[in-house]
């Protein structure tokens, strides 16, 4: 009797992609009619309806976070009072606020575009990994579809579902003009993958570095410096046509990309600002003792304190600059350690933040409307430092701007605890994305494309999964600001890199099983 060692037919499983046993070949042809056929993506996009809806019923629409800053930098269109918002907001989701609320006379208008966008975003999933593997991009749009981390943020008004969006559109695309090996020297997709990261710089900041992972990926895997010079052209043209829309509706001939306050939260939070870092450092406790402001949580009121002192938002910000790479160089390794913490939070915190709430965000807004509102408009008068540079603004000016707002979305709609309920397990469930131990997973991913030749096919879509994820981790760390919200937005991402280890492993599971079925059937 023929005898083989137990891992003889290993190798040869690690090697091939294609199965051979009849049985399993006919299931295969099954299935493929579910993931591969031109019915494929009609489905997904059906299922994306449903997914937005039930979400639509269990969280209504209402105000995210900083959506009185948008609609203020929305507002500016059409009367240019505060110009100061628009260097403390991005441009993009104002301008549509302005066109949906103030034009068109609706935020529902909005909201019902942001739904679009998420019944399509499992769509863009598959679209993008179909011409690697079909099957992986099914189970990948089916894990986007489903989650309710980031499904829940297309009801509220908030940079989230643009930048969500727009995300996954350049990742599609970037993976679509990848395969591409086009016959002309013109390439539109090129153009309009740059024009897509350009976008994403225009919505929010942590988006305005990736024009460099990305770009890179693109050049190193398609190897024409050409092809990437035309995304580069669709990048800058993008960014050029939005300063020359703003020469003409604000008289300003630049690119709003909002402003670098946020670095001054690294600055307090590290607990590593002293004034023998430097003179920056020792001119910005002193102004910040002047302030009398001693919670690190009061930055909003700091920074406005520290514009009264400096004079302008701009000295403010070369100020909280220079302390920062102050501190950086005289404490590299304090300040490394704590970006290692905060970029580990980021890989195994869940992106869940919409949970248990006694009262719906959509009836609180509309609650004590009188209030809220006089409450809102004396923050901003007293407090926030977008007003810093207005002082002759009043309550009377803002009162009929801030209550507008507010009631944007009132009375509030009809939602379904039981839905509510639902959505959020599964929101709980998804924290699986964020495992434990992220690093023992990516280096099992990593080990298993080097090892065998036909999961290397997949290694275009982890590397452009990987960069997104790691800009996303590396930002947030180095401003010491991880929050679930943040998180949410690379849900998609970590999906990828978990699904594809598994979909490795499977298919492993699967060949073993084939190699058996045909060698059983050999020894017949």
């Amino acid at each position: 009797m023929k005898t083989t060692r137990p891992l003889s037919f290993l190798g040869p499983i690690l090697r091939r992609s294609a199965l051979r046993s009849p049985q399993l070949i006919r299931w295969q042809q099954r299935f493929r009619r579910l993931y591969a056929s031109r019915y494929t993506i009609g489905l997904l996009f059906g299922l994306g309806v449903v997914r937005a809806l039930v979400f639509l019923i269990a969280y209504p629409p209402a105000h995210g976070a900083d959506s009185y800053d948008y609609f203020l930098s929305a507002y500016q269109y059409k009367d240019l009072i505060i110009p100061l918002v628009l260097d403390g907001t991005y441009p993009l989701y104002p301008l549509l606020i302005y066109l949906t609320h103030y034009v068109l006379g609706s935020i529902y208008v909005l909201i019902g575009f942001q739904l679009l966008l998420s019944a399509a975003q499992g769509v863009l999933f598959y679209v993008g990994l179909r011409p690697y593997s079909p099957a992986l991009g099914f189970l990948v749009a089916l894990m986007v579809i489903s989650d309710a981390q980031t499904g829940i943020l297309y009801n509220f008004t908030s940079t989230e579902p643009l930048y969500i969006f727009l995300l996954s559109l350049a990742f599609a695309l970037l993976l679509i003009q990848i395969q591409r090996r086009p016959q002309r020297r013109f390439v539109p997709g090129d153009v309009l993958l740059g024009a897509t990261i350009a976008a994403l710089i225009l919505t929010r900041p942590v988006g305005r570095y990736l024009i460099v992972p990305l770009g890179v990926l693109f050049l190193l895997s398609t190897r024409s410096w050409w092809r990437s010079g035309l995304v580069l052209a669709g990048f800058g043209l993008a960014l050029m046509v939005f300063m020359l829309f703003n020469r003409v509706a604000l008289n300003r001939l630049q690119v709003d990309t909002g402003s670098d306050v946020m670095i001054a939260g690294p600055v307090y939070r590290s607990g590593l600002l002293n004034a023998d870092n430097g003179p920056a450092s020792a001119r910005l406790i002193e102004l910040t003792e002047r302030c009398g402001i001693t919670d690190p949580r009061k930055g909003v009121e700091r920074t406005r304190c520290l514009i009264e002192q400096t004079g302008s938002l701009a000295e403010a910000q070369r100020l909280y600059t220079r302390a920062y790479r102050e501190l950086i160089m005289t404490h590299p390794i304090d300040y490394g350690r704590l970006v290692l913490i905060e970029a580990n939070d980021f890989l195994v915190m869940s992106g869940q933040h919409y949970l248990d709430y006694v009262i719906l965000p959509s009836d609180l807004q509309c609650a004590n409307m009188d209030t809220r509102t006089a409450n809102e408009v004396q923050r901003y008068l007293d407090r926030d430092w977008l007003l810093a540079e207005q002082p002759g603004m009043s309550a009377d000016q803002l009162t009929p701007i801030i209550r507008d707002i507010r009631a944007a979305m009132c009375p509030p709609w009809h939602n379904s605890s039981a839905a509510r309920e639902m959505v959020d397990e599964i929101a709980f469930r998804y924290r699986s994305l964020s495992r434990p131990h992220p690093y023992l997973w990516y280096e099992a991913l990593l080990l298993a494309i080097l090892l065998i030749s036909w999961a290397r096919r997949l290694a275009l879509p982890i590397l452009a999964a990987g960069a997104i994820l790691a800009n996303h981790v590396a930002i947030s760390a180095l401003i010491l600001n991880v929050q679930p919200r943040y998180v949410a937005v690379t849900n998609p991402y970590k999906g990828v890199l978990v699904l594809a280890l598994v979909f490795i492993v499977t298919k492993i599971m699967i060949f073993l099983a084939d190699e058996w079925l045909v060698r059983r059937s050999a020894d017949r």
